[in-house]
């Protein structure tokens, strides 16, 4: 608003300027007295007629020797006529001086409106390029923030769904007797979009039966290296390890501690080159005889429940 009222009076007092200088000069070039033009005989001078008399009549005879001559005298300039043109004056009327002072001031009022004028121009649209900068950087920010926020929003996000296990039967002789027992964790993307290079882990660690620090668990390289692709609302197994029966055993008979760590490490479509991950940790409790055959009709009874312990449970 200031800047407008700033522009306005600007372009007023130029116009105003301009307008007073106009009137300055065509008042100066009326104020100038009028040269008088110099005055004509209407009538010019008639020679005297005793001297027109006495030439004719000697040039009524003319012979071959004395010609007629002829003198065609010039009228007799008046005095009027010969009067100077009244030459210019060095000094000038106070009145011509006062207006070209009026006409000088004007002019340097001009130019001091018009600088003031150039000086606004250039302040505006100095602010007007800050303003336009500053717009630029905030939306700029605000389509990071979006992105950010459709990302998060959007993005796969791969957690443990359970962890199972099943039951390896061996053939000794006559008599099927459990060999070993295996667990994996399945593994489910509920974010609304594919998550990519989908990696698993799933280890076991075994301590003293005394000692209740949960043991800590290292990434390991796989052989192939493969990876895989989990689609929105996919579960997935993760890969699996097996404790061999004796080690259960020693579990059930409260000698040793068995604890399953499960890690995924996995991608988003949004930014490839970041790794997300997801790890738990959790104690191996036996609620009944693990080394029992299972029934041939009918259900398996729950031999195993699992308790989430130790720092290893994170998600990033």
């Amino acid at each position: 608003m200031l800047i407008r009222l700033r522009l306005s009076l600007a372009l007023t007092l130029l116009l105003f300027g301009f307008s007073l200088n106009e009137q300055t000069i065509s008042a100066q070039e009326t104020s100038k007295p009028p040269i008088p033009s110099p005055r004509k005989d209407s009538q010019p001078q008639q020679p005297h007629a005793s001297e027109s008399n006495t030439q004719s009549q000697e040039d009524q005879r003319g012979t071959k020797n004395k010609p007629i001559v002829v003198e065609i005298l010039q009228p007799p300039i008046d005095a009027a006529h010969t009067e100077k043109k009244p030459e210019k004056s060095d000094t000038q009327p106070p009145e011509d001086k006062t207006v070209e002072k009026v006409s000088a001031a004007l002019n340097a009022l001009a130019s001091v409106v018009m600088a003031a004028f150039t000086i606004c121009l250039w302040w505006t649209a100095k602010k007007q390029w800050e303003a336009t900068v500053v717009a630029a950087k905030a939306a700029e920010r605000s389509a990071d923030a979006a992105h950010k926020t459709l990302a998060v929003a959007q993005r796969a996000f791969v957690f443990t769904k359970n962890i199972n296990h099943g039951i390896n039967i061996n053939t000794r002789g006559r008599e099927n007797v459990i060999d070993h027992i295996f667990f994996w964790a399945d593994v489910e993307n509920v974010g609304l979009t594919p998550a990519t290079h989908v990696e698993t882990w799933m280890q076991f660690e075994t301590v003293p039966w005394s000692v209740r620090t949960v043991p800590a668990f290292h990434k390991f390289a796989h052989e192939d290296e493969s990876y895989s692709a989990l689609g929105p609302r996919v579960t997935y197994g993760t890969t699996q390890t097996a404790i061999p029966i004796a080690k259960i055993m020693e579990c059930w008979n409260h000698q040793i501690r068995i604890y399953l760590y499960a890690r995924i490490e996995y991608r988003d479509i949004f930014d490839p080159a970041f790794i997300h991950h997801h790890e738990q940790c959790v104690q191996l409790d036996i609620i009944s005889n693990p080394s029992s055959l299972p029934p041939q009709n009918g259900p398996d009874p729950q031999r195993f429940r699992y308790r989430v312990c130790g720092p290893q449970n994170t998600t990033g």
